[in-house]
């Protein structure tokens, strides 16, 4: 994703609307805590506890915590390792960049370089992903 296409993405952040998020969970990209939870072999407070430590993040969408459904084939510490990057960003925009595909990554996503043995390549993106979109935050404020 290009420093363009991030400032973007994170201007758009305000305008995605409840029914998009819902569209996220009818396509399946968007899991239930449960769900991730079982996959981890761990408890539901246990990701809530990740989230406060910006190990992980979610979206609340009406009354429940969502999380995208790539994570549940990745391991906590390889999510953590991105997420503690992404520390200041709305979690819209942490769901921006971790579904878009990104051209330094050969035109694939977050999950998948880390799924492909990419990690180092994923976290470089991953940090210019956070820098350039705290930027395009900056200068919209």
């Amino acid at each position: 994703m290009s420093p363009r296409a991030s400032a973007e993405a994170l201007a758009a952040r305000s305008r995605i609307s409840e029914a998009t998020k819902a569209d996220w969970i009818r396509e399946g990209l968007l899991i239930g805590s449960t769900e991730l939870a079982v996959a981890w072999g761990c408890s539901r407070q246990a990701l809530e506890q990740a989230c406060v430590r910006n190990e992980l993040f979610n979206l609340k969408i009406g009354n429940r915590r969502w999380y995208p459904a790539s994570m549940l084939t990745l391991a906590a510490s390889d999510v953590a390792a991105i997420c503690l990057l992404w520390g200041g960003l709305p979690p819209v925009a942490k769901f921006i960049g971790w579904q878009a595909r990104h051209a330094s990554l050969g035109g694939v996503d977050l999950p998948q370089a880390v799924e492909a043995g990419r990690l180092d390549d994923a976290l470089r993106v991953a940090a210019a992903f956070a820098d350039e979109s705290l930027s395009a935050h900056a200068e919209a404020a």
